[in-house]
């Protein structure tokens, strides 16, 4: 058993918006939209008015929230296995359908989603995939173009910019993380499980890594859920916002796949005062923590 501990952020309060049915579609995509909704006609008309200077802000803070989404193991494509990186790739070249096939999610850019494995968990992901047992759980932000979709239909379509995601069985017994589109930060070789993910500005990586890597209270973190849990298995990932001095500023949590709530405290109790270095004022990165145990 063993700890891949790489960066990580305090803890913050919020987590990502769940979108798991065709109403909660509609809620999200509605508070994408480029205008408010369509006020009812017996809405005072100063009332309108007001809502319609505040919706661009409300707007803008909807569009900045992470959300998630799980997709059945129909739709997941395995495109190829990287064993030269460790890395299972999955095609997202084409619309994810999540939320009952309320939301199309279509991922920015090529769209793969790497995870680590080695191979023989790449071909346990293929056989749960063949069998229709895996998920796929993708947390990611809306882009700026919210949805298209008219209203009433049976789903709408977002381009998202996907955060972090994992591979699951149905029955919780295997799991991967990933992210979409990382390559392994330069001097990281030495270093076991999943790296810091830039999502903008600049960060010296190997040294975030470095930096937390030998830290005996978060490695005495990630001992004591594995005495509570030997079996415990999975990574946690937060996004965080950098500030000054390479100072956190504000952290989401992004992913839970260990389902530790004590681990989360304990990490987030020691790093609560800890400056992450190598990192300019402004950047925003993805940071994990993954847990293997036996």
């Amino acid at each position: 058993m063993g700890i891949g501990l790489f960066a990580w952020a305090v803890v913050a309060a919020a987590a990502p918006r769940f979108v798991a049915t065709r109403e909660d579609a509609w809620g999200a995509c509605r508070s994408w939209a480029a205008r408010p909704p369509a006020p009812p006609a017996s809405r005072d008309p100063v009332a309108t008015a007001d809502a319609e200077a505040a919706w661009p802000e409300r707007r803008e803070a909807a569009l900045a929230e992470p959300y998630e989404v799980v997709i059945p193991a129909r739709h997941v494509r395995i495109a190829r296995y990287d064993r030269g990186r460790g890395q299972l790739v999955l095609d997202g070249r084409f619309s994810f359908p999540g939320a009952g096939g309320g939301l199309l999610v279509r991922l920015d850019g090529d769209g793969a989603l790497r995870f680590t494995a080695s191979a023989e968990q790449a071909r346990r992901a293929f056989r749960l995939t063949r069998a229709h047992r895996l998920l796929l759980d993708v947390v990611f932000h809306p882009g700026e173009e919210g949805c298209s979709g008219a209203v009433g239909a049976r789903s709408f379509a977002v381009v998202a910019r996907p955060g972090w995601a994992t591979l699951r069985s149905d029955g919780g017994t295997f799991s991967l993380a990933g992210a979409a589109d990382w390559e392994p930060p330069s001097g990281s070789a030495a270093l076991h499980g999943l790296p810091p993910v830039i999502e903008g500005g600049e960060a010296d990586l190997a040294r975030v890594a470095g930096a937390l890597e030998g830290d005996p209270d978060l490695r005495r973190c990630g001992s004591n859920a594995l005495d509570r849990r030997p079996d415990a298995s999975g990574a946690v990932v937060f996004h965080a916002d950098v500030g000054d001095g390479g100072r956190i500023a504000r952290a989401t949590l992004a992913l839970d796949a260990v389902g530790d709530a004590a681990l989360v405290r304990c990490l987030g109790g020691r790093l609560g005062s800890m400056v992450l270095p190598g990192v300019s004022a402004g950047s925003r990165l993805y940071l994990p923590i993954e847990i293997t145990g036996r």
